[in-house]
């Protein structure tokens, strides 16, 4: 399974070249935690950093690949229910 230390060299590539500093979550992945587990941890993150980090949504950006992807587009949704203050994009490499 994909995992923050798998991609380790494309976060740091994504740092290098954007400047950006990177939160990668380490999200309950399938199958062991189902559906809607993962969405629910990464809003729980999102939540953490406007909240907790004070940091600014508009400055913030989600990515994911594959299934990370579905996750960014179902982490907006998800927060945007729950009225929370939407980031300034969403990335998405190969959804699904």
């Amino acid at each position: 399974l994909c995992s923050s230390k798998t991609h380790r060299s494309l976060l740091m590539m994504l740092s290098d070249c954007t400047g950006a500093t990177i939160l990668s979550p380490n999200y309950r992945r399938p199958p062991e935690h189902p559906w809607p587990v993962p969405v629910e941890d990464c809003v729980a993150s999102y939540r953490w950093l406007i909240e907790v980090g004070k940091l600014d949504p508009s400055k913030i950006v989600f990515a994911g690949d594959s299934a990370g992807g579905g996750l960014v587009v179902a982490t907006m949704a998800k927060a945007r229910e729950e009225g929370l203050p939407l980031p300034a994009g969403g990335i998405m490499w190969s959804p699904w």
